[in-house]
């Protein structure tokens, strides 16, 4: 597979839960999407990792029952929710893809991943806003039905996603990561869930604020938390479509590409972690870049509007230079010809992104 899909914010319409149970306990069964074949699914859930965060917010991660089985699992006899083989809707048309791609998490990379979700979750609030309630936090790892799923030619698959309605109906904080590959995408996908947690934030924080804003900042939450930058995104904008626009948001790549980088520009030009360094150093230095991407997550004024109030408001604080929005997007060029096209997109922030692959 070439790319991977994060979904920033899937609206699936899911019913009240069907079964009564709590969050932290052994079993749970949640109803969720199938964005390929259409419809939901009921899937149990076993608790395979909890802990307590320092600030007392409680972190569990589930995955399907079974999930200790997937290494021997074959197509013929699947584990539910993870191997290759298993239809959500076994009376459809739908046949699910068997090539054998690894659909393995073993408990040895549980642990490493609910090791790294509270050092995530703080990095990101750090830099970004609380979340907005005292809910635990849950991270589902199962094989998300997509396109991918159903055609072993597809090239993309869905690596994770934050669904506000899942908040909505179940009252936790819920944050996805897809099964594929876990023994070469770890680290991925310990970047995905940081960038699927600011998407977490912003729905609490600003939930209106458009795409281009929000999966720029998402993927700049990768970087922050020093999973490196999301190379898919740069090399696809960066040498096949420099000249997407940064505003106009088409959900492809290019697009999270142009975001990100343009992200990336502003935190260097406001001075990086504000000591003069420009190398992630996961703490909030409440100065530089740091100040400034703060300030423009936490400004209400959305898109290009809230960019430039941000960098207003930067500049009178600190006495700094960050360029206005024009300037930073245009390299010199009069915004009748912008490198990246600036036009305000009335695209809400419901969209999906494509980061590299590892192996």
């Amino acid at each position: 597979m070439g790319a991977a899909l994060l979904t920033a914010g899937l609206l699936v319409g899911l019913p009240s839960p069907a079964s009564a149970w709590t969050v932290g306990d052994q079993t749970i069964t949640l109803t969720l999407n199938d964005s390929a074949a259409g419809g939901n699914f009921d899937l149990d859930f076993d608790k395979a990792f909890e802990a307590t965060t320092a600030s007392g917010r409680d972190v569990y991660i589930y995955a399907p029952v079974g999930w200790q089985d997937s290494a021997t699992a074959t197509p013929d006899n699947p584990v539910p929710g993870i191997s290759q083989g298993w239809d959500p809707h076994p009376d459809d048309e739908f046949t699910p893809c068997t090539d054998g791609d690894e659909h393995v998490i073993t408990p040895e990379q549980i642990a490493a991943m609910g090791e790294s979700i509270e050092s995530i979750i703080s990095v990101d609030e750090a830099h970004f806003g609380p979340i907005g309630s005292d809910a635990p936090f849950v991270l589902l790892a199962y094989n998300v039905p997509d396109e991918s799923f159903y055609d072993c030619a597809e090239t993309t698959y869905t690596a994770g996603y934050f669904a506000p309605d899942l908040l909505d109906t179940y009252g936790i904080n819920v944050v996805t990561v897809d099964s594929f590959q876990w023994s070469l995408r770890l680290e991925q996908y310990q970047g995905t869930v940081a960038h699927e947690v600011e998407h977490l934030l912003m729905n609490y924080s600003d939930p209106g604020e458009l795409s281009w804003v929000d999966e720029g900042l998402a993927d700049f939450a990768i970087f922050l938390n020093d999973y490196g930058t999301n190379t898919g995104h740069t090399y696809y904008h960066q040498v096949f479509h420099r000249e997407t626009s940064l505003t106009r948001w088409g959900g492809g790549p290019e697009n999270y590409g142009a975001a990100y980088t343009f992200f990336q520009y502003l935190w260097e030009q406001a001075g990086g972690n504000g000591d003069g360094t420009y190398t992630p150093d996961l703490e909030y230095d409440g100065a530089g870049g740091d100040l400034l991407i703060k300030m423009i997550f936490e400004e209400q004024a959305n898109g290009v509007e809230g960019v430039q109030a941000a960098i207003d408001a930067f500049n009178a604080q600190t006495g700094g230079d960050v360029p206005d929005f024009w300037r930073s997007t245009t390299t010199g060029r009069s915004p009748s010809t912008p490198t990246w096209r600036a036009v305000t997109s009335s695209t809400s922030r419901r969209s999906t992104c494509r980061p590299s692959s590892a192996g």
